[in-house]
């Protein structure tokens, strides 16, 4: 290996103690890496998957789903019968599902091409593949999150046409 050189001893305290915050923040799992060099490219994997999941989840998915939720709670509100509801909610989850779909192939689009870029860097396929499927977890728990917020939308609306229909037979 290479041997590093530092300009100071503020410069080799810094080195120092990134080495060893990534010694304590694997932990156990230390034994699954077999050098250092493993450890660093993990986590430099981790740090791409994290703004990956920053930029298509937590940024896009959220805005596109979040705009979706609103317009469509519009034609819920003006919704005749359930029937109207259900043609709306099937709506919607085609367009979730869709986006859903979408933001994983480019994640993974983006993942793929990271690591062929920098294919010397990353050399361990199991690690790769692990960091990989570590970003179906973010994008699971933001589906059902948004899918939780719609069904609420869709509950309300079918109490109202409900409610609606019972005032009718009632004024009859």
């Amino acid at each position: 290996g290479s041997v590093s050189s530092f300009a100071s001893l503020s410069q080799w305290y810094e080195h120092a103690r990134t080495v060893w915050q990534t010694l304590s923040m694997c932990g156990t799992d230390l034994l699954q890496f077999k050098t250092m060099r493993h450890v660093l490219m993990a986590q430099q994997l981790q740090e791409f998957c994290d703004a990956l999941v920053q930029k298509h989840i937590n940024e896009r998915m959220s805005a596109e789903s979040e705009a979706s939720i609103e317009r469509l709670t519009k034609e819920l509100r003006g919704a005749k019968a359930a029937s109207d509801v259900h043609a709306v909610d099937n709506t919607f989850r085609g367009r979730l599902d869709s986006l859903r779909d979408s933001t994983m192939q480019e994640m993974q689009h983006e993942f793929d091409e990271f690591v062929k870029a920098h294919n010397t860097k990353f050399t361990d396929d199991q690690v790769k593949s692990d960091k990989r499927f570590s970003l179906m977890g973010p994008m699971r728990r933001k589906y059902a999150s948004v899918d939780s917020l719609w069904r609420s939308a869709v509950h309300l609306a079918l109490e109202q046409r409900s409610m609606d229909h019972l005032f009718e037979e009632i004024s009859a």
